[in-house]
């Protein structure tokens, strides 16, 4: 007999962590994996997403076949996809399919990622080294030499729910980075040309002869990888500096105090992604601080051992260390910095415990300890620039170490940090007071128009041109800086008879892939709630209302639909809008390029649909004066009809 389900034994919707993709329980309220708050899935809703898909085959394997037989091939491979599967999960990726011998890693499902290209690019660097750490063991029972060839591709699919919990990713981005598989040799890495444009400045690829590919209308040119920076930083050339001239200042004034002072202080760089963080520091650095040491790190968003790596990362450089040196050597070398102290080799080999050098042994008030102590000794000797980057990204006893050194150390010594305002929404008291943070705001028009010329220089800029650039990236540095990149790489943008000509038209649509990843990253962090009510506000436009949010979303967000957009005001991804009809509260995307990715992450279907329904809602709430909004009505219906079509 079966009996009817109350709402406590009734099955829970799986929840998926938007910070790390794991599974959880349907009542669990912290992910089981990394902690982070839960938030309920949106179930089979498919999505749009820029992804980077690997595609690894075993070469050679229908010869092992014919030499093994089927169980000893099966526990081969079984032996070679868990090797494959490690190495792609350390990097935040995801396995979505085994195909005989081959394997397909998608990057950026379930949760996007600003660097899922490198992130792809390091994991596919790794896999034959990985492999090949198999043979021995392999071949203590079967006769065999393990080879692979890897294609990585980077474009926009269809992300589906499939059996068992599987997402299925569908799109030109997966069968490009099969084709690029079966073009390499062994041991080779091929990247397409979409992916190398968002890795270059962190990996060394040779670019090949351009390839008919099978289904593909026009040639492919692919890249073979060659190697993988280790250092994690850009290396793009640095774009001409415009504006932040206050923020500057307030930089200079801090260093000055300092040197003055007895005390270390702080300044924290606060913006959004693009706003100039790194670059206005680069700017202070290179014209503010000469003759001072400047030890830097950065907080990288993902890994093994990410807690203190900054702090490796600084320390490696100030002693001049290898990644290959012994523990000794590292001890050593950290010890030589300290000439003074009688106790300088034990303040070494605490460190070297703390950036994992060494066995762990002291605790953390020793480690915080010594850490004091060597930029103490550092700063007794000379003017002293600590510079922590992508502070947003820090684990928590990171914080607390810089805390501790504020606090505790004595003599000239400033520490810089550059961060997102999601730094602020985790650790509020941690950056101190208002004094204590520059918080970067748009460019002004006559700034970014600057940063255009500069960019472009010496030709003149056609202003059509400068008006389109200056509308799209609204005072984004960043934004300027791709978008330019973008015209120029794929020759829309070309020189000639002392100009810069467009060669043809630009469509709304033209975005460069890293902005839209960048922004579809922070999106898909959201909680689903979040996610939906930006979605449908994005469908009714850059201005939205309330209501027309809280009709549109409720099939997903339920009945309390509309009820968090205060959420997405708090992060910075809207705004209130005075309005006056219809008698609703309206609200604003702060960039037009928000807009633009939470709308091209809806599937075609799903904007269609929200498209009309957004049209009936209008219409009724117009009343007797929908009459007026005729236009806007018929807009919406014949996106409708488009989208369908």
């Amino acid at each position: 007999m079966l009996l009817p389900m109350s709402p406590d034994t009734a099955p829970v919707p799986e929840q998926r962590c938007t910070e790390c993709g794991e599974a959880g329980p349907g009542r669990a309220r912290f992910c089981p994996n990394c902690g982070s708050p839960l938030v309920g899935s949106e179930g089979t809703r498919q999505v749009r997403k820029t992804v980077t898909v690997v595609f690894c085959d075993l070469v050679g394997s229908t010869e092992l076949g014919e030499q093994l037989d089927p169980e000893a091939l099966r526990e081969l491979l079984d032996r070679y996809f868990a090797v494959l599967r490690t190495t792609v999960q350390r990097h935040g990726g995801t396995v979505e399919k085994f195909i005989g011998d081959a394997v397909m890693a998608v990057f950026g499902i379930p949760v996007l990622h600003e660097d899922d290209a490198l992130r792809a690019a390091r994991a596919a660097a790794e896999i034959p080294a990985a492999v090949q750490e198999l043979e021995p063991e392999l071949q203590r029972r079967w006769p065999v030499r393990l080879r692979v060839r890897v294609g990585v591709s980077t474009g926009e699919v269809m992300a589906a729910p499939g059996t068992g919990g599987q997402r299925l990713a569908t799109g030109d981005a997966v069968n490009v980075a099969a084709r690029l598989q079966s073009l390499a040799g062994p041991d080779q890495i091929l990247l397409s040309e979409a992916t190398f444009r968002l890795v270059r400045g962190f990996v060394r690829a040779e670019p090949l002869d351009a390839v008919a590919v099978k289904g593909k209308a026009e040639p492919v040119r692919p890249y073979r990888l060659v190697a993988v920076d280790r250092d994690p930083a850009d290396q793009r050339p640095l774009a001409p500096f415009r504006g932040r001239a206050g923020e500057l200042d307030d930089l200079r004034r801090a260093w000055a105090d300092a040197l003055a002072g007895s005390r270390p202080l702080r300044r924290i760089v606060v913006g959004g992604a693009g706003a100039g963080k790194s670059r206005l520091i680069e700017e202070f650095l290179s014209g503010s601080v000469a003759g001072a040491r400047v030890l830097r790190g950065r907080c990288p968003s993902y890994g093994q051992g990410v807690t203190f790596w900054p702090i490796r990362e600084m320390l490696g450089s100030a002693a001049n260390w290898g990644e290959d040196d012994s523990a000794d050597l590292a001890v050593a070398k950290l010890a030589e910095l300290m000439p003074r102290r009688t106790d300088a080799r034990t303040i070494a080999a605490t460190l070297a415990q703390l950036v994992g050098v060494a066995p762990p042994s002291a605790g953390l008030p020793e480690t915080f300890r010594a850490m004091t102590q060597l930029l103490e000794e550092l700063a007794s000797e000379g003017p002293l620039v600590v510079v922590l980057d992508d502070l947003h990204w820090a684990e928590e006893t990171l914080l607390e170490l810089a805390e501790h050194v504020l606090t505790a150390a004595r003599g000239p010594l400033l520490l810089v940090g550059g961060a997102r305002p999601e730094l602020l929404d985790v650790h509020a008291d941690w950056a101190g007071g208002a004094g204590e943070r520059l918080v970067l705001e748009p460019l002004s028009e006559p700034e970014a128009s600057a940063l255009i010329d500069g960019l472009l220089s010496p030709l003149p800029v056609p202003e059509a041109l400068r008006r389109r650039l200056l509308d799209t990236a609204e005072g984004n540095p960043l934004f300027v800086e791709q978008l330019v990149a973008m015209l120029l790489e794929d020759g829309l943008l070309r020189s000639g008879e002392g100009r810069w000509t467009l060669t043809r038209e630009l469509g709304p649509g033209v975005l460069p892939t890293s902005i839209s990843t960048l922004l579809s990253a922070r999106l898909d962090r959201l909680p689903a709630a979040e996610r939906r009510e930006t979605e449908v506000g994005a469908v009714v436009g850059r201005v939205f209302w309330r209501g027309a949010v809280a009709e549109l979303a409720r099939d997903v967000v339920g009945p309390g639909a509309g009820e968090h957009l205060v959420g997405l005001v708090r992060r910075g991804l809207i705004q209130p809008e005075p309005w006056t009809f219809p008698a609703d509260d309206a609200y604003k995307f702060t960039h037009v390029l928000i807009r633009d990715a939470a709308y091209n992450g809806m599937p075609k279907g799903d904007r269609a649909a929200a498209h009309e329904r957004f049209a009936d809602w209008l219409e009724q709430a117009a009343g007797a004066r929908a009459a007026e909004y005729d236009e806007v009505l018929g807009y919406h219906l014949e996106q409708a009809v488009l989208l369908r079509a």
